[in-house]
C-alpha cells in the first residue's frame, strides 16, 4: 500500500511537471523531508537513482523545456556570480586535490571506517560532487522560478513545509518527557528515522523557526497561514529542544538575537526571552545538556572533555594539521589526508572530520581558499540584511529575515560542527540562496491588504503624503485662478 502511494505521488509530480514545473518543484522541496524517512518504500532503490531523483529529471526536462519555448534572461546578480563561481572553483580545486592524494585518504580513513578501504574516484564524484550539487540546482531552479511576489511565497512556504516535517518525524519518534529527563538516550533515533544528524536538523530548526516569527509580525501571506505558523513553530521548537544539541541552542540565542536587531523588533527580543524561561521551567533536561561538564559547585573544575564533547582532543589534532599546510590546506577531506586524523586516534578521537566548520575549512582550502569557501555564507546574509532594511514590501523582507538566518545559524554552529562545501545537509541553505538571490531583483510594491500596516511601508506613506499635498496644491491655484 505505501509503495503504491509513493509511486502515486512519484507520477503526480512527474506528470504536474509538465504543466507547472515550478510548482511541482516546490512538490519536490517538500518531498525531500521523507526520502529516507524508514516507513516510507523506496520503488527505485539504488545508489544515486531513486523516486527523488526520477522527479527531479522530470522537473528539470519539463524546465529546460519551458525556456526552450519560452526564452527569458537569467537576470543573476554581478555580483553572485562573482561569488557562486568562486565558490565552486575553490571547491573542485579541492576534489580534485582530494583524488590525487585518494590512496592517503584510505590508508588513514579506513582506521576509522573499513568500508573506506574499496573508496575509488567514482565514490568520490558521487558522494561529494554528484549527490550535493543536485541541491545546488535545485536552489537555481528555483532562482529561474520565483518571478513574481506569489512565486517567492510558494517557495518559502515549501522550505518551511519540508522543515515541519523533520519536526513532526522527530516529535512522533521521542516522547515529550524526553525534554524532562534522559533525553540523550532518545537522541539516537533522530538520525535513525530522518538520515539527518541531530545537529544539521538543529540548524534547520533554529532558522526556521525565527523565520517563522517574522512571517507572523510582517503578516506575510493568508491568514489562515498566519494561523497555522504559531502551531508549526510549536512543533519546531519542541523538535530543537529534542535535539540536544548545544551547537542548535547557541544557535538559536544567536539568530534570535540577529533577527531581533536587524528587524528592529522587541517583539522578537520578548519571544526569546520568552522561550529561554521557559526553556529552564519546563525542559530540565536541555539545561543539563547546556551545563555537561560545567562544576556548578564553584570550585571551577570543568571537566573540558565533557563540556566540549571530546573535541577538544579532536580540535588539538586539526591545529597541527593546519599548521602542516596553512596557505592552500590539503584538499577536500583535509583532516583524513593530513596527519590530524592520525593525531586524533593516538589522543583517543577517531572521527573523519575535525567537528569545526572553521578548522575543517582551513584544512581544506588553507588561508588562501578560506574565503571562496564562505563567500556564499556572507553574499546571502549581506543580502537579507539589504532586504530587510532597505525593502518596504513584507515578502521581500521575510525572504530577508530567512536569509539572515540560515547563514547565521550554520556559522554559530560552525564551532562544533558543520560542513560548508559540498555537502547535502545544505539543501535547504541552497533553497533559500535561491529564492534570496531573486528576492533582490524582485521589484519592491506596497502591499495592496489593508493589514499590511505603514509600520513596514515609511517611504510609501512619505511619498503618498507629498502626492495628497500636491494634489491638494493644484486644487487651491485652479481654485484662485478661477476666481479671478
Amino acid at each position: 500500500m505505501r509503495t503504491a502511494i509513493v509511486t502515486l505521488i512519484m507520477l503526480f509530480i512527474i506528470v504536474y511537471a509538465q504543466r507547472d514545473w515550478f510548482r511541482a518543484l516546490c512538490c519536490l522541496v517538500v518531498f525531500t523531508a521523507l526520502t529516507e524517512y524508514p516507513g516510507l518504500p523506496n520503488p527505485l532503490d539504488a545508489k544515486g537513482f531513486n523516486h527523488w531523483s526520477v522527479m527531479f529529471t522530470a522537473i528539470v526536462l519539463a524546465w529546460m523545456l519551458s525556456r526552450i519555448v519560452r526564452p527569458r534572461t537569467w537576470n543573476f546578480p554581478r555580483g553572485w556570480l562573482i561569488v557562486i563561481g568562486l565558490y565552486l572553483v575553490v571547491e573542485m580545486i579541492g576534489v580534485a586535490r582530494l583524488c590525487w592524494s585518494l590512496d592517503t585518504f584510505k590508508a588513514h580513513a579506513v582506521k576509522v571506517n573499513v568500508g573506506y578501504a574499496q573508496y575509488t574516484v567514482r565514490s568520490v564524484l558521487i558522494d561529494v560532487v554528484y549527490s550535493p550539487m543536485r541541491y545546488m540546482l535545485v536552489g537555481l531552479l528555483l532562482f529561474d522560478g520565483a518571478r513574481t511576489r506569489r512565486q517567492l511565497l510558494y517557495g518559502l512556504v515549501a522550505v518551511l513545509s519540508a522543515v515541519l516535517i523533520y519536526a513532526l518525524i522527530v516529535n512522533k519518534e521521542i516522547p515529550l518527557s524526553g525534554l524532562v529527563g534522559g533525553g540523550m538516550d532518545y537522541r539516537r533515533r533522530i538520525s535513525k528515522w530522518t538520515s539527518r544528524h541531530p545537529n544539521d536538523l538543529a540548524r534547520l530548526f533554529v532558522a526556521t523557526f525565527w523565520m517563522g516569527i517574522s512571517l507572523w509580525q510582517l503578516k506575510v501571506g493568508s491568514f489562515k497561514l498566519r494561523i497555522v505558523v504559531p502551531v508549526a513553530l510549536g512543533f519546531i521548537v519542541i523538535a530543537l529542544g529534542h535535539t540536544h544539541s548545544r551547537g542548535g541552542y547557541l544557535a538559536f540565542v544567536v539568530v534570535g538575537l540577529a533577527v531581533a536587531l536587524t528587524v528592529r523588533s522587541w517583539r522578537t527580543f520578548a519571544v526569546l526571552a520568552t522561550a529561554i524561561v521557559a526553556t529552564i521551567t519546563f525542559a530540565p533536561s536541555v539545561t543539563s545538556r547546556m551545563l555537561t561538564g560545567v562544576d556548578t559547585s564553584g570550585n571551577e573544575q570543568h571537566d573540558m572533555a565533557e563540556v566540549t564533547g571530546g573535541r577538544d582532543t579532536i580540535w588539538a589534532a586539526a591545529i597541527e594539521g593546519v599548521k602542516e599546510s596553512p596557505w592552500i590546506g590539503h584538499g577536500n577531506r583535509g583532516y583524513a589526508v593530513s596527519s590530524a586524523l592520525q593525531s586524533s586516534i593516538v589522543t583517543g578521537g577517531g572521527e573523519l572530520h575535525p567537528h569545526n566548520a572553521y578548522l575543517e575549512t582551513l584544512l581544506d582550502h588553507g588561508i588562501l581558499g578560506a574565503g571562496g569557501r564562505v563567500a556564499p555564507f556572507l553574499y546571502v546574509l549581506g543580502a537579507g540584511a539589504v532586504l530587510v532594511r532597505r525593502r518596504v514590501d513584507p515578502l521581500l523582507r521575510l525572504v530577508g529575515v530567512a536569509a539572515v538566518a540560515w547563514p547565521l545559524a550554520s556559522f554559530a554552529m560552525g564551532l562544533s560542527g558543520q560542513h560548508w562545501g559540498f555537502s547535502e545537509n545544505l539543501f535547504t541553505f541552497w533553497c533559500v540562496t535561491g529564492l534570496t538571490v531573486r528576492a533582490l531583483m524582485v521589484p519592491d510594491t506596497v502591499p495592496r491588504r489593508a493589514g499590511a500596516s505603514a509600520e513596514y511601508r515609511p517611504h510609501a506613506s512619505r511619498a503618498r503624503g507629498a502626492e495628497i499635498r500636491d494634489l491638494h496644491a493644484r486644487g487651491s491655484a485652479l481654485h484662485r485662478t478661477s476666481r479671478s
